[in-house]
């Protein structure tokens, strides 16, 4: 959504506005928190976003599975969402949970990080996309074919179980967030 945020996002928010359409936005799958400028956020409030998700995945940037977002980079976002006038509500976080490798104490460390910011966090299963580094490690710990099954690529199941959490572990979770 906002990426070369210029040539979409902007110029729609701006005929809302100009229209002077009372709009309410949501944003249930998670925003790029490295392109949450000041602008941008801005224009969001204006133009009547009221539910906004962001996509951490994890709170290990110096470990991160991928590059995409850095610890400066979410600090600045978050700021400017606030900035904006957004309210701590509003924001909630995507963690992913489930990924090949990754520990309880990573998963709780995540949860804590998006509690320090007084926003809500919650739980993405992993899911493992094709031809991805991640994808070669889901199949490594996975028994389901994963590299002939679309369905094992959503969360018609859980593929890489194997991991260490079972479906009851993730009901602890969820407790641990509600908390």
């Amino acid at each position: 959504l906002l990426v070369s945020p210029e040539r979409s996002i902007v110029p729609f928010l701006e005929m809302v506005l100009k229209k002077r359409k009372k709009v309410n936005f949501h944003v249930p799958n998670g925003l790029h928190v490295r392109y949450l400028t000041k602008d941008i956020c801005n224009l969001l409030k204006k133009a009547g976003f009221v539910t906004i998700r962001l996509g951490l995945e994890t709170s290990n940037f110096k470990n991160r599975w991928d590059k995409k977002l850095t610890q400066e980079e979410w600090e600045k976002g978050i700021t400017n969402l606030f900035s904006a006038g957004f309210d701590k509500k509003q924001i909630g976080v995507y963690i992913l949970f489930g990924v090949p490798g990754q520990t309880e104490e990573e998963i709780y460390q995540a949860i804590m990080f998006v509690k320090k910011y007084g926003l809500r966090p919650h739980l993405a299963y992993y899911s493992p996309i094709p031809h991805t580094p991640m994808f070669e490690k889901a199949k490594e710990i996975t028994p389901y074919p994963i590299d002939q099954e679309p369905l094992t690529h959503n969360r018609s199941i859980w593929p890489c179980f194997k991991v260490g959490f079972s479906w009851e572990e993730r009901s602890r979770w969820k407790t641990i967030i509600e908390k």
